[in-house]
């Protein structure tokens, strides 16, 4: 059974915000940018930076969307050598988020500051042949500059601490022995053939 009801469901203050849908034109014109910029992103076009970064704010909104900030911690990374030595050293910050929707799903991000959150620490322990103490004692000399290795990271300046000066003179050392061993073999040869 149907009834009167007199009651409006709403009440309209401005006649002139009917007219107006300028906000739903430009979420309809952002909507269209984003999916055209999803198309040709996965038909591998090229994208110009408007809709680059119109994909990049799409994705930061959904990752917030699916991600909730939980936690801060410190990762330390404890190695123990071969040799004995054990050092401890200091990884970075990485923010903890819980997936929203599955409460035992995490993720780590590294930043670079953990601003006002309480830190906690975490160490990952790990073994390794050799440590700084163990290379220090090897005397290896510095390599040769290859592009490559910008991959490994910024190139520290490392002072000269007369590794390079040991390597030669241990090289022109050995090589001494061995001219003074040849030239001995060489002494008794020509000694055995006198007699």
């Amino acid at each position: 059974m149907l009834q009167d009801n007199t009651t409006p469901i709403a009440t309209v203050e401005n006649d002139e915000n009917l007219d107006d849908f300028s906000d739903l034109d430009d979420l309809l014109d952002e909507s269209t940018k984003l999916a055209k910029a999803r198309r040709n992103k996965n038909q591998g076009r090229k994208l110009d930076a408007e809709l680059e970064e119109l994909l990049e704010s799409s994705r930061d909104a959904e990752e917030h969307r699916l991600w909730e900030p939980t936690g801060m911690v410190g990762h330390f990374v404890e190695a123990t050598c071969s040799c004995g030595q054990v050092h401890r050293t200091f990884d970075g910050w990485f923010q903890v988020f819980t997936h929203r929707r599955l409460a035992d799903v995490h993720r780590l991000t590294r930043v670079c500051d953990p601003e006002d959150w309480e830190v906690e620490q975490w160490t990952t322990v790990r073994t390794t042949d050799y440590c700084a103490t163990c290379l220090d004692e090897l005397k290896i000399p510095a390599a040769d500059y290859l592009e490559i290795f910008d991959s490994l990271g910024e190139v520290a300046e490392v002072e000269d601490n007369g590794q390079l000066d040991l390597f030669a003179e241990a090289e022109a050392e050995d090589l001494l022995e061995e001219i003074k061993h040849d030239e001995s073999e060489d002494h008794e040869k020509i000694q055995s053939l006198a007699a």
